[in-house]
C-alpha cells in the first residue's frame, strides 16, 4: 500500500496518472458493484438458509418430542421427564431467575432460540415468559397481527413460516423475526423454531466489510483473485443450502468443513452436528417403531403371533388366492381352576409351555396365535373334517405331554371350535367372529369336543341376545305380573293362601311361559334384578289381597337361590316390608332344597334374618333335591311342600305312596305346615285325604290368576 502511495504522488501530475487514476477509479467502482452484488447474494442465499434452519430445526424438535413421548408410553421416564429432556436440549436448565439458559444442542444462531406453546397459548418453553399465556400478543409493529394465534393456526394446517417484529434480547430495539412453526400430535404442543434475520444475514455484512478491505489491499491483484476469493466465501453456504434440501428428502449427508475459523466454518460445523443428531434421532425412532410392530402383532407371554398378528397372516392366505382354509380356536377348560388351585405363575408358564409346544408341531408351527386368556387359534391349509378330528385328537395327546404339564397334577381338557374357509366366511373377521361363536357353545357343553360352526349357532345366539334384550327391557317396562294360585284347606274350604307366580306378556314377543323366561334370567345374571322386582311388587299387592280374601292369608313369594346367598335379600326385604307396612308372619319365602347344600352358618344367619323380620320360610320342590331328612330337624323353616313329581306317582305307585306318608310323619314331628302341590284329579286328593296333609295347591281347585 505504501509503494501505490508513493507512486501515486509521483504521477499525480502527469496524464498517465490521470489515466491511471480513472482506470483505477473504475477498477476500483467496478469491483465495488461486484462486492455489493456479492454481498446481495450472500446475504439472500443466508437468508434462504436460515429458513431451511429454521424448518429442519423445528421438524428436528418435532421428532425428539415424539421419541421422547415414546418413552413416557413405554414407561421408560416420566412425563415430565419427557418434556424437561426436550426443553434441556432445545433451550438449555432453568437457571435460579426462572428464564432459560439458551445454550441448546440446536444452533438457531446467536439470539435464536426454541418457543413451544399449547394450544390455549400457553408458554410451555420460552427464554423468559415460560408458564406464561400469551394468546394474545402482537407484533410490535403491527398491534393487528396476533403472532401467537397465527402461529398456533398455521401449525395446525400443516406448518410453515411466520413473520412478525419483536424486541431483540438485552435490547430496546425492535427486530424483525422469522419463526418455523410445526405441529407435535403426541403431546399437542406448536414447536416454533425462531431467529431474528440480521441473525442469517449478520455474515453478509461481515463479507461486505473484509471485502471492502480487501479490495484496497488485493487492488493490485486483479479481478481473477477477488472473483476467486467470492466464490471460496459463497461455496459453504451453498453446500449448506443443498445439504438441508437433502435432509428434507431423507438424505443425511454432511458438508465439508473449511478451515477459515470465521462464521462459515462454525455454520458448518453447527449444520454437521444437527445432521447427526437429526441421524441418530431417525434411527432410534425406526428402532423404536419396528419394536412397536413387533409387539402389535406378537403375544408378549406365549411369543406367538397375537390375533392382529395372524389376521394379517390370514388375510394374505386369502388375498393369495388360496382355495380352502380352516381356523381352529383351542381353549383350556378349567383354566381359572388351574389359576387358583396352582396360582397365576404356575397358570402362565402353562401357557408359554403351551405356546412352545404348538410352535415345534409341525402341522401347526406356522400360524398359530395367542388371541386371548387360555385361547389359541391355529389356521390349517385344510377344511377336510376327518383330518381335522384327527389333528385335533393328536393335540389332545401332545398338549398333555408330561414336559407340556409341569407341575399340573391333571390331563388338560380341550375345547375346539372350528370354522372353514370359504364356507363360514370370505374374511379373517368373520371366520374369528364365528369360531368365537362355535367356541362359545363349546364352553357351555358339559363334554370337552369339537364344534363346527352351523349357520343354527348364529341364529340361536341371536334369540338368545334378543331374549336377553327383551328380558331387560321387561325388567325396566314392568312387564313382568304376578298371577296367585290359592292354597285350599280341602277339609275347611278355606282359602289360607296365595302363591304369586310370575308371568310375562312381552309387547314385542307375546305371552312367554314361565320355562322360557326363568332359566333365562339366572343365565343372563338378571334373577336376582327380578326377584327384588318381584318382591317389591306382589308386597304392594298384599293390602288388596288381604282385603279379597281376608287377614290371615298368607302371601308367597319364590325366592331364586343367587337371590337367597346374595347380600341383598335381607335389605329389600325389610325395605319393601317398611314402604307397604306388612305384618309379621304374612309373608313367606319358599325357597327350593339346592339351598341347603350352601354353607349351613351361611343359611342359618339369612334365616334368622328373615325371621327377625317376620318372614316365614317354605321348602319348595321338597322331595326332588340335595336335602337330606337330617336337614329337616336343623333348618329354620316354617313349611314344607311336596313336589308334584310325588304326588303324580302316588296312584301308579305304592311305594312313593308311602314314601309320601313317612316324609309327612316326619315333617310333622318337626312342626312344618304341609302342602301339596301339583293336585289335579280327585283321584290324587282321595289319596292325600289319608295323610296329614290338609292344604291343596294345584289345577283341581285353582289356576294361577292375575289380582282383579
Amino acid at each position: 500500500m505504501n509503494n501505490i502511495y508513493t507512486r501515486f504522488q509521483q504521477y499525480k501530475n502527469s496524464l498517465n496518472k490521470r489515466i491511471l487514476l480513472f482506470f483505477g477509479v473504475l477498477f476500483m467502482l467496478s469491483l465495488a458493484m461486484l462486492t455489493v452484488v456479492g454481498y446481495i447474494v450472500a446475504r439472500d442465499a443466508l437468508d434462504n438458509k436460515g429458513e431451511i434452519i429454521l424448518e429442519n430445526a423445528a421438524v428436528q424438535a418435532v421428532a425428539l418430542l415424539e421419541l421422547q413421548y415414546q418413552r413416557y408410553q413405554s414407561g421408560e421416564i416420566s412425563e415430565e421427564e419427557a418434556q424437561e429432556e426436550v426443553k434441556v436440549f432445545l433451550m438449555g436448565e432453568v437457571q435460579e431467575d426462572g428464564t432459560r439458559s439458551m445454550d441448546g444442542k440446536v444452533n438457531l444462531g446467536d439470539l435464536g432460540y426454541f418457543v413451544i406453546y399449547d394450544r390455549m397459548g400457553n408458554e410451555m418453553l420460552h427464554p423468559t415468559l415460560e408458564g406464561q399465556n400469551v394468546w394474545e400478543v402482537t407484533s410490535l409493529k403491527d398491534s393487528d397481527t396476533y403472532i401467537v394465534k397465527n402461529q398456533i393456526e398455521l401449525a395446525l394446517n400443516g406448518g410453515g413460516y411466520s413473520y412478525y417484529e419483536w424486541m431483540m434480547p438485552d435490547s430496546d430495539k425492535v427486530g424483525d423475526k422469522i419463526a418455523y412453526v410445526k405441529y407435535a400430535p403426541s403431546w399437542q404442543w406448536i414447536v416454533a423454531a425462531t431467529a431474528y434475520t440480521s441473525d442469517f444475514n449478520a455474515s453478509a455484512t461481515t463479507i461486505l466489510f473484509t471485502s471492502c478491505i480487501v479490495l484496497l489491499v488485493v487492488f493490485l491483484i486483479g479481478f481473477i483473485a477477488m472473483t476467486r476469493f467470492i466464490v471460496t466465501t459463497t461455496k459453504p453456504i451453498i453446500d449448506v443450502s443443498e445439504g438441508m434440501r437433502g435432509v428434507s428428502l431423507g438424505h443425511y449427508d454432511k458438508v465439508d468443513v473449511i478451515n477459515t475459523g470465521d462464521e462459515m466454518q462454525h455454520m458448518v460445523k453447527g449444520y454437521n452436528i444437527m445432521v447427526e443428531d437429526i441421524y441418530r434421532t431417525q434411527m432410534s425412532l425406526n428402532e423404536k417403531n419396528a419394536h412397536l410392530e413387533h409387539m402389535v402383532k406378537h403375544d408378549v407371554l406365549t411369543g406367538l403371533m397375537n390375533r392382529q398378528g395372524l389376521k394379517g397372516r390370514v388375510t394374505a392366505k386369502i388375498s393369495e388366492g388360496i382355495e380352502a382354509g380352516s381356523l381352529i380356536q383351542l381353549d383350556l377348560k378349567a383354566f381359572k381352576i388351574i389359576n387358583s388351585t396352582f396360582g397365576f405363575e404356575a397358570g402362565d408358564q402353562l401357557l408359554r409351555r403351551i405356546g412352545k409346544a404348538l410352535m415345534l408341531h409341525p402341522k401347526v408351527s406356522v400360524d398359530v396365535a395367542r388371541t386371548s386368556g387360555s385361547e389359541f387359534m391355529i389356521w390349517l391349509p385344510f377344511a377336510n373334517e376327518a383330518s381335522i378330528h384327527e389333528l385335533t385328537r393328536e393335540l389332545r395327546y401332545y398338549l398333555n405331554d408330561d414336559e407340556v404339564l409341569g407341575d399340573i397334577t391333571h390331563a388338560l381338557e380341550l375345547q375346539f371350535a372350528v370354522v372353514r374357509y370359504p364356507n363360514d366366511g370370505h374374511s379373517f373377521e368373520e371366520l374369528y367372529k364365528k369360531a368365537a361363536i362355535a367356541m362359545k357353545y363349546a364352553k357351555e357343553a358339559e363334554e370337552s369336543g369339537v364344534y363346527f360352526y352351523k349357520h343354527q349357532l348364529s341364529e340361536a345366539l341371536y334369540e338368545e341376545l334378543s331374549l336377553k334384550k327383551h328380558l331387560t327391557l321387561g325388567l325396566k317396562d314392568k312387564e313382568f305380573l304376578p298371577y296367585y294360585q290359592k292354597k285350599i284347606n280341602y277339609k275347611t274350604g278355606d282359602i289360607v293362601g296365595l302363591e304369586a307366580l310370575a308371568r310375562w306378556e312381552s309387547k314385542v314377543l307375546g305371552f312367554v311361559s314361565p320355562g322360557g323366561f326363568i332359566p333365562a334370567l339366572s343365565k343372563f345374571h338378571l334373577d336376582l334384578d327380578f326377584s327384588a322386582y318381584m318382591i317389591d311388587r306382589v308386597m304392594s299387592d298384599c293390602r288388596k289381597i288381604w282385603a279379597l280374601y281376608g287377614d290371615d292369608v298368607k302371601v308367597s313369594i319364590n325366592i331364586a337361590t343367587a337371590f337367597f346367598e346374595s347380600n341383598r335379600l335381607v335389605d329389600v326385604t325389610r325395605l319393601s316390608m317398611e314402604k307397604y307396612d306388612i305384618p309379621r308372619n304374612r309373608i313367606i319365602y319358599e325357597i327350593t332344597e339346592d339351598i341347603l347344600i350352601m354353607d349351613f352358618k351361611r343359611f342359618d344367619k339369612i334365616s334368622r334374618e328373615l325371621k327377625s323380620l317376620g318372614i316365614l320360610l317354605s321348602i319348595d320342590d321338597f322331595g326332588t333335591g340335595y336335602s337330606s331328612l337330617s336337614y329337616l330337624r336343623s333348618i329354620n323353616a316354617d313349611e314344607l311342600k311336596i313336589d308334584r313329581s310325588f304326588i303324580d306317582q302316588i296312584q301308579m305307585d305304592d311305594q312313593a305312596f308311602e314314601l309320601l306318608k313317612a316324609l309327612c310323619n316326619i315333617a310333622e314331628i318337626y312342626g312344618y305346615d304341609l302342602v301339596a302341590e301339583g293336585v289335579e284329579t280327585n283321584e290324587q286328593l282321595a289319596l292325600l285325604k289319608e295323610t296329614p296333609i290338609e292344604v291343596i295347591q294345584g289345577y283341581l281347585f285353582s289356576k294361577p290368576e292375575p289380582l282383579i
